[in-house]
Parts: structure tokens; C-alpha cells; sequence
């Protein structure tokens, strides 16, 4: 695969079944165009997550990653890939990162494979002992987190 911004979800998988398939690859299908990246079949997309779901058919449970990238050739490439699914700690510590981040841009709205910012961020809190970054931009209004979602109310 060449370098460049690519995108990307990430779900769970259990019962032979992905977690909002469908939204998870109209995301995807929404990300390749934003990122300039081409148009997307979504069929394609919800198939590859339904293959990487098979392994759970059995009961078994997993996180689930599937990226949109441009090969050598420039041909756009689903890479489907699994991890061990792991439940989160009940009470989640937070740390607020030094690093700024750049704030709204046209395509912050896409989950982009460029994370060298939130793998800082979330390196620099895990390193005293929190379970998350938040990340703010330079008028000190919260963003986001480094691995989350987060919903203020």
C-alpha cells in the first residue's frame, strides 16, 4: 500500500455479526470521497465486515478494522483486519494532552488513518497512568479524545 491518508472504522463483532454494519460502511463509502480518495461500493464494504465477522460465528467476539487506501497501482483496496476484543475497565482516567489539535478542517469529519497526533497524545497519557487523552485545540475548547468518542451534556 502507498502512504496517504486512507480511512478507516473500527467495531465489534459477535454472533457472525458487525456491530451497525451499515453505518459503519456508509462511513466509509462518506470518508473515501471527503478524503478525495474515489467512490466506494458499499456492497464490497458490507461484505468484507461480514467476512471479518464469520469468525465469530461461534460465538466468539472481536474488534474488527476495516481501511480504505490506494494500492501501488492507485486502485482504491479494502484491508480488513481483527483484534482480541477486550472489555474496558468500568472507570475510565482521563489526562488532558499538551499537544493542540488543529480544530475543524473540510475533512475532519473523516476517520482518517493519519493518527500520529491522537497516538502521541494517547502514548503521553497511558504513560501516567491514564486511560485516555483529551485533546483541545488553541482556543482551549475540547475536540475529542485520542481513542474515544466523547458526548458532553
Amino acid at each position: 500500500m502507498t502512504g496517504g491518508a486512507g480511512c478507516f472504522t473500527t467495531t465489534r463483532a459477535s454472533g457472525g455479526r458487525v456491530w451497525q454494519a451499515r453505518r459503519h460502511a456508509e462511513r466509509l463509502v462518506r470518508d473515501a470521497r471527503l478524503l478525495g480518495l474515489g467512490e466506494l461500493d458499499l456492497a464490497s464494504c458490507l461484505r468484507e465486515l461480514d467476512a471479518l465477522a464469520a469468525v465469530t460465528r461461534d460465538g466468539a467476539r472481536t474488534i474488527v478494522r476495516l481501511e480504505v487506501r490506494r494500492d501501488d497501482g492507485g486502485s482504491l483496496r479494502l484491508v480488513g483486519s481483527q483484534r482480541a476484543w477486550s472489555d474496558d475497565p468500568p472507570c475510565w482516567r482521563a489526562a488532558t494532552s499538551a499537544l493542540v489539535h488543529p480544530g475543524a478542517t473540510p475533512t475532519s469529519r473523516a476517520k482518517s488513518t493519519e493518527r500520529a497526533l491522537y497516538a502521541a497524545a494517547l502514548e503521553a497519557a497511558r504513560a501516567v497512568g491514564a486511560d485516555e487523552a483529551l485533546l483541545f485545540d488553541a482556543a482551549g475548547c475540547l475536540v475529542e479524545g485520542a481513542r474515544t468518542n466523547l458526548v458532553v451534556a
